[in-house]
């Protein structure tokens, strides 16, 4: 009887951690949305859209499709000059 325990319970902590596995893995996401950006590389971005995965910028752009599972921030009537560790607003 000990021994049906004991695999039951390595049955369902390995179930959990196979349910929980995709949302350790999952980056956090961040899209930043700007009425103005301001690069060094790109110009002037009219209406744009910063994407943030993991502390740093991935994408810059007017187009850029922002995934699902993003939290969006709405700085649309903003202007957005992105640096190094900082953004800064106006």
């Amino acid at each position: 009887m000990k021994r049906e325990i004991g695999f039951l319970r390595i049955l369902s902590f390995g179930l959990v951690i196979f349910l929980l596995f995709p949302l350790i893995l999952d980056a956090q996401i961040i899209a930043v949305k700007a009425k103005k950006i301001y690069t060094g590389s790109h110009g002037i971005i009219e209406n744009g859209v910063i994407l943030i995965q993991d502390g740093k910028i991935t994408e810059v752009g007017p187009g850029i499709e922002i995934p699902w599972n993003a939290e969006v921030i709405d700085l649309s009537q903003k202007v957005i000059l992105p640096g190094l560790r900082t953004m800064i607003l106006f």
